[in-house]
């Protein structure tokens, strides 16, 4: 198992002096820690730990006096509800094996069913005490073994948090650190925001806003700096063999392509790439679905939806001008999107299947059906979004939009 550098190994022990040769192992091998030793929990987090992999406890953490293990499980639960979120993702968790006859057995059980259920481990392994840095990474790397799929997204967590780092640190530096080095870079995260908003959208926003728009300018070239270190690093040490022929998972697959072309984005304001379901024009939702299904008889499905994908340049909004563009589509859920056929007019763009909201559907998009509406017009602008398209899919998108549009077309004697 590959130890993150981010800070998200966590040690709970109140005898440091027990757990100092691990402290000390973890410090000179670059690995960052957080240690809690207090009885009372006062030097515990406000607020849980995001992403935590390692967690490094001692069963008995309030006296070495007799407890009931019942006394045991309500410690330790009191300390992960402190540390973890329950949407914390796999970690494993370490205990020192002293008292593991007297509690081990009830601490598993505690975490398979109850409340404790929500920060079950990947893994739970435990180790005498005292163990060193050395020895707690030999026992990761044997027991690790049948979850080492881990190991490249434990590399990649890694490589992300070095690349935020050196992006802060290239965009701090662009000014030399002198006296006016603040006002200099207060002016930078300005003119950042700027650009994501325009001068007038800038204008209309209140401090808060304009920090979290000049750093999704910051953010902006994240992804190639993770890219370039992935690029650079060893991964021929993982002992992982990715498979030459994926076996298929549908349910898998369509949870991936959600992370991959719906944006997180929780703003309702309208936006480029924004999904509206329409609940009127029942006409052209007919429409769409003649050229779409497969077989002619087959009638419209109850559950299919049209909806419109807002395609109005960013820019546009940023200014703001006072239209919208719209392109129509059909959202069918996965079972009637095998109704479709499978080769599709040029003017049928076909996305792939998605889940959200517990949904899987499949989106497709009729290059035919274009509109410029009044942003102040239609009711749709001032409905939340069923969700939005990333900026990736939406390029790919546009360019089959804009090919359809842009075609000329010629006369031609048979």
């Amino acid at each position: 198992m590959l130890l993150p550098n981010n800070g998200k190994v966590i040690v709970i022990d109140d005898k440091i002096e027990e757990v100092k040769t691990l402290l000390s192992g973890l410090s000179s091998e670059g690995v960052p820690y957080l240690y809690y030793q207090d009885e009372g929990l006062s030097d515990m987090p406000a607020k849980p730990i995001a992403n935590v992999r390692l967690l490094i406890l001692d069963l008995l953490l309030v006296s070495d006096q007799s407890q009931t293990a019942t006394q045991v499980v309500a410690t330790i639960y009191a300390r992960l509800k402190r540390v973890l979120s329950t949407s914390n993702g796999p970690y494993i968790l370490l205990y020192w094996s002293t008292k593991e006859k007297e509690y081990g057995e009830a601490v598993k059980k505690a975490l398979r069913s109850g409340p404790m259920k929500k920060y079950k481990p990947l893994l739970i392994m435990s180790l005498p005490k005292p163990s060193t840095y050395a020895q707690v990474t030999k026992a990761l790397k044997d027991r690790f073994e049948k979850f080492k799929a881990m190991n490249p997204l434990m590399l990649f967590e890694s490589m992300a948090n070095e690349a935020a780092g050196e992006l802060v640190n290239m965009f701090s530096g662009l000014h030399p650190m002198n006296q006016d080095w603040n006002e200099q870079l207060t002016s930078l995260l300005g003119k950042s925001a700027i650009a994501w908003t325009g001068k007038e959208g800038y204008a209309s926003l209140d401090n808060a806003a304009r920090i979290k728009k000049a750093l999704a300018t910051v953010s902006s070239t994240l992804e190639e700096r993770t890219i370039a270190k992935l690029q650079l690093s060893n991964t021929s040490g993982y002992g992982v063999s990715l498979p030459e022929a994926p076996p298929a998972s549908a349910k898998i697959a369509s949870a991936m392509n959600a992370h991959l072309h719906i944006s997180d984005c929780s703003d309702d304001a309208p936006a480029t790439g924004n999904v509206h379901i329409v609940s009127y024009q029942r006409k052209k939702l007919q429409s769409l679905w003649d050229e779409l299904r497969n077989n002619p008889a087959t009638e419209l499905p109850k559950d299919a939806r049209l909806v419109m994908v807002d395609i109005t340049p960013s820019c546009d909004y940023a200014q703001p001008k006072d239209y919208s563009r719209f392109v129509f589509g059909i959202l069918l859920p996965e079972a009637k999107a095998r109704l479709a056929k499978t080769r599709l007019p040029v003017f049928l763009t076909k996305l792939p299947m998605v889940r959200n909201q517990k949904r899987t559907f499949r989106l497709f998009i009729d290059s035919r059906y274009l509109t410029t509406e009044s942003a102040s017009m239609p009711k749709l602008l001032r409905t939340k979004a069923y969700c939005r398209l990333n900026k990736a899919i939406m390029a790919d998108l546009l360019a089959d939009v804009s090919k359809h549009l842009n075609r000329p077309g010629y006369l031609s004697l048979g």
